[in-house]
């Protein structure tokens, strides 16, 4: 299906680019539309280059996210939370996995739990990560438990 976030921003880009002050978006009453008035509000006062700038770093982060259909929320989560396109969740400690110590936040990641390739949604501070499967059904579990792909 389309990607709703994305046509959104490539018509404001270009509507902003062609110098118009309004523009009026459709989406004939799809709720996969819904999220698109937060996600303006969220970006208001960027330049187009910025915007440009902030869709195409969220665009390469979503695409890191498996399964597929799981890049849109990725996508749409990073324009909102991260107007600047680049991820902000700082490193996080992690106690129970291998000697402790820095390392890179799981969020936003596919991992593996059980042989299934699942979304890291959340990691707590004490060893816990909350994983998405592909039907968006979550649970948590231990950071131990879960096997993740070395970059």
């Amino acid at each position: 299906g389309n990607d709703h976030a994305l046509k959104f921003l490539q018509q404001w880009m270009a509507a902003s680019e062609a110098g118009a002050t309004e523009l009026f978006y459709h989406t004939f009453g799809d709720e996969r539309s819904a999220p698109l008035v937060g996600l303006a509000e969220s970006l208001q006062g960027l330049t187009v280059g910025a915007l440009w700038a902030a869709v195409r770093a969220a665009a390469e982060e979503a695409c890191k996210v498996f399964p597929p259909r799981m890049q849109k929320r990725r996508f749409l989560k990073l324009m909102t939370e991260s107007p600047s396109g680049l991820p902000t969740t700082p490193p996080t400690e992690v106690g129970s996995s291998g000697g402790g110590g820095m390392q890179e936040s799981l969020e936003g990641k596919a991992v593996v739990y059980q042989g299934v390739e699942m979304l890291c949604v959340k990691q707590s501070g004490d060893g816990q990560v909350r994983l998405q499967d592909e039907h968006g059904a979550t649970i948590w579990r231990s950071l131990a438990d879960v096997v993740f792909p070395n970059k």
